[in-house]
C-alpha cells in the first residue's frame, strides 16, 4: 500500500502559481500588443498607393502571423490545462472565446491580403477586417489583464479566509 501512495504522489500535478501564470499571460499578450500596433495605421481610408502598399506589406502579414501564432499558443495552453491556478479557471471562458475569434479573424484577414495585392477596391473593401482584428486584439489584452486582476483578488480573499 505504501508503494502505491508514493507512485500516486510522483504523478501529482503541480499547478502554476499566480506569478507564473501572470508571466505566461504577459509572454502571450506582449507580442499581440506589438503586432496589433501595426494595424493602427489602417484606421484611415486607403487614399494613396503608399497606404495600399503598407496594407499589403510584409510587416502587416508578419503581424497577422504573430497574432495567429500567439493566440493559438495561448489558447492551447489554457483550454484544457490542469496546471493553471484554480483562481483563474472560473474567468477563462470569455478569454478562450476571444482567442478563438482572433485566430479566425487573423486567418480571414491574411487570406484577403495575400489574395490580391494590386486591387485597390478589393483592399479597401477588406480593410474593415483588419480593423475588426485590431478591436479583437485590444479586447483580448483587456480581458487577459482583467483575469489577472480578478485572480489576484480571489487569491487575496482565499488567503484572508484561510
Amino acid at each position: 500500500m505504501e508503494h502505491s501512495s508514493r507512485t500516486y504522489q510522483s504523478f501529482r500535478i503541480r499547478r502554476m502559481d499566480l506569478r507564473e501564470f501572470s508571466e505566461f499571460v504577459q509572454s502571450c499578450i506582449n507580442p499581440i500588443i506589438t503586432a496589433s500596433q501595426t494595424f493602427d495605421g489602417m484606421k484611415e481610408p486607403l487614399t494613396s498607393e503608399d497606404k495600399i502598399q503598407y496594407f499589403i506589406s510584409e510587416n502587416v502579414i508578419t503581424s497577422l502571423d504573430i497574432v495567429d501564432e500567439c493566440c493559438r499558443k495561448f489558447h492551447d495552453n489554457i483550454e484544457f490545462s490542469t496546471y493553471l491556478p484554480l483562481t483563474v479557471v472560473p474567468f477563462l471562458l470569455p478569454l478562450l472565446a476571444l482567442l478563438k475569434k482572433a485566430i479566425v479573424q487573423a486567418a480571414y484577414a491574411r487570406r484577403f491580403i495575400t489574395r490580391s495585392k494590386s486591387d485597390k477596391e478589393y483592399v479597401c473593401h477588406n480593410l474593415e477586417e483588419m480593423n475588426i482584428l485590431k478591436g479583437i486584439c485590444d479586447e483580448l489584452v483587456v480581458q487577459a489583464r482583467f483575469i489577472l486582476q480578478k485572480a489576484r483578488f480571489q487569491e487575496k480573499i482565499l488567503k484572508q479566509a484561510g
